[in-house]
């Protein structure tokens, strides 16, 4: 049996369905909790703060470059997201590509809303970097064996380290000129 466009029937408009509704933190969400944690203690998977979220290393990363962006705002699902910051929230991870592309070199990398927002309520996202250099190039990102142990402090600075200079590299900071100042008395 085959079904048709037809057989399904109308199609929903989008814009007359309802907006999903932010859902409001818990009295104890790990993830909000996290956002709140310490960022300069030996460790910390803290990497960057952005406009719409925090960026973090995996600290039992399934590649080299493994990170996690987290959203500012408690939700479970991009579209209870304002639009404008459902918009930022692209643009972000847009940079972030490009800083782990440079930073890494990976062949290619796996974006992916991560499923811990289906028990905490609160949207995350995983990178995964796919490098051509072994057996587990055709393996979906959720069957990479995975780390064994932690990342240790040296490796996650080292990654930091690299991961930063490829954020100068697609973003350079803006820096504030002074007014130029006219005439004479200088």
């Amino acid at each position: 049996m085959s079904l048709s466009r037809a057989d399904a029937g109308p199609a929903p408009d989008p814009l007359s369905m309802p907006p999903l509704e932010p859902s409001s933190p818990p009295a104890a969400c790990p993830v909000c909790d996290a956002l709140l944690a310490p960022r300069d203690v030996p460790g910390s998977p803290f990497v960057a703060e952005l406009k719409t979220g925090q960026l973090l290393f995996d600290l039992h990363p399934l590649q080299e470059g493994h990170l996690r962006f987290v959203a500012k705002s408690h939700v479970a699902d991009l579209l209870q997201l304002p639009d404008d910051e459902r918009l930022a929230l692209w643009g972000d991870l847009d940079l972030v590509v490009r800083a782990v592309r440079v930073a890494f070199q990976p062949q290619r990398l796996n974006l992916t809303c991560s499923p811990d927002g289906l028990a905490t309520g609160h949207l995350s996202w995983d990178l995964v970097p796919r490098y051509a250099d072994g057996e587990d190039e055709a393996l979906p990102f959720w069957q990479l064996p995975g780390a064994d142990e932690a990342l240790s402090e040296e490796s996650l600075a080292e990654q930091r380290r690299r991961l930063l200079r490829g954020f100068l590299s697609v973003a350079p900071v803006r820096r504030e000129t002074p007014p130029v100042k006219r005439g004479r008395g200088r």
